[in-house]
C-alpha cells in the first residue's frame, strides 16, 4: 500500500468515527521492550527495541459493526539492528540505535471473554508516523593476528548520530495483539516500516543504491487502562 493511501484511509477513518456517535472512552499508558532488526538484507541481526508512550481511546460504531475504538497517542520508540560482517582481513560491527516519535492511528476491537467481565483479548491495526528524534550508531572494527596483513593495532571504534546517516522520517504499520485483566495490559506489537532507512547502506554492494531493507520491531508490554465509561 502507497504512503498516498494509507493517509487517505486513516483520514476517512477519522472522519467515520467522528461522525458516527464517537465518545471519549479511554486512556492508558504502555511501555514495553523486544527487538529491533531491518529486514531484506544480509549481515543484520537484531538489537533490543523499546516503547514507552501513551494513548487515548474513542470508540464509535458504523451501522451494524460491532463497538470499535480509534487508538492514537504518543511514544517513544527505539528502534535499529546490529550489522556484523566478516571478511579474511578485519570484522565490523555497526550497532545503530535511533529514536523516534511514535505517532500511531489505530483501529482496534476488544472482546469481552465469557469466563468473567474482568478479562478481555484485543487485535488492533493501523500506520504510525515515526520522526526521527536522536541516536547513536557504534561502529567497530577488529583486524585479526593474521602474519603480513593486520594486526590489534588496526583496531578502531567510534560512533556517530544516527541522524546524520539515517532519514529522519518513516511510516509503519502496526499490528497489535492485547490482553486485559481489569485495568492491566499486556501486549505484543509487531511495528513494519515502510521506508528505507538509508538508501547506501547495503552490506555487499556500496556503489549503487541497492539498500532495500526496512525497520521492523517486536515489542512486548506492560501499561494501565483507565476506562472513562
Amino acid at each position: 500500500m502507497s504512503i498516498r493511501k494509507l493517509i487517505v484511509t486513516s483520514v476517512l477513518l477519522v472522519v467515520f468515527a467522528t461522525s458516527a456517535n464517537a465518545q471519549f472512552s479511554a486512556i492508558g499508558v504502555r511501555a514495553g521492550l523486544g527487538f529491533a532488526t531491518i529486514s531484506d538484507d544480509l549481515f543484520m541481526n537484531s538489537t533490543l527495541g523499546y516503547n514507552i508512550g501513551g494513548y487515548a481511546n474513542y470508540s464509535f460504531s458504523i451501522g451494524a459493526l460491532p463497538e470499535m475504538e480509534l487508538q492514537s497517542g504518543l511514544f517513544l520508540a527505539r528502534r535499529g539492528a546490529k550489522m556484523v560482517k566478516t571478511d579474511l582481513i578485519k570484522e565490523i560491527e555497526d550497532i545503530c540505535q535511533p529514536w523516534y516519535l511514535q505517532i500511531p492511528l489505530k483501529i482496534s476491537y476488544t472482546y469481552r471473554l465469557p469466563i468473567s467481565d474482568e478479562h478481555f483479548v484485543s487485535v488492533s491495526v493501523g500506520p504510525a508516523a515515526n520522526i526521527g528524534l536522536f541516536g547513536k550508531g557504534y561502529k567497530t572494527v577488529i583486524s585479526p593476528e593474521y602474519v603480513g596483513i593486520r594486526g590489534e593495532e588496526n583496531n578502531s571504534q567510534s560512533e556517530y548520530e544516527m541522524f546524520d546517516k539515517w532519514n529522519r522520517f518513516d511510516v509503519s504499520i502496526l499490528i497489535g495483539f492485547g490482553y486485559r485483566f481489569r485495568d492491566y495490559t499486556f501486549d505484543f506489537i509487531i511495528d513494519s516500516g515502510l521506508l528505507v532507512p538509508h538508501s547506501e547502506m547495503d552490506a555487499l554492494v556500496s556503489d549503487r543504491n541497492s539498500f532495500t531493507g526496512t525497520q521492523k520491531s517486536f515489542i512486548f508490554s506492560l501499561g494501565y487502562y483507565f476506562s472513562l465509561k
